[in-house]
């Protein structure tokens, strides 16, 4: 939870992705993080068993959404 707080880390891919794969990060803030991940990184996500099902589910409805707008 500090380093999703922190103003430092949460920019860098790879702490997001970290701490989304986190199976003991708390849902709510898995999914603030999950938008910000790549299409590679959501499709991991959303076959990932170790993650609450919500997380992948939103992964799931990111992919098949596409890119906003389009």
């Amino acid at each position: 939870m500090e380093i999703w707080k922190s103003s430092r880390w949460p920019a860098r891919h790879a702490v997001r992705r970290a701490l989304v794969f986190n199976p003991y990060l708390p849902p709510e803030v898995g999914a603030k993080i999950v938008p910000l991940l790549n299409s590679t990184d959501l499709a991991e996500l959303a076959s990932d068993s170790s993650v609450p099902p919500s997380l992948r589910e939103q992964a799931t409805r990111l992919l098949t959404q596409g890119p906003i707008g389009g």
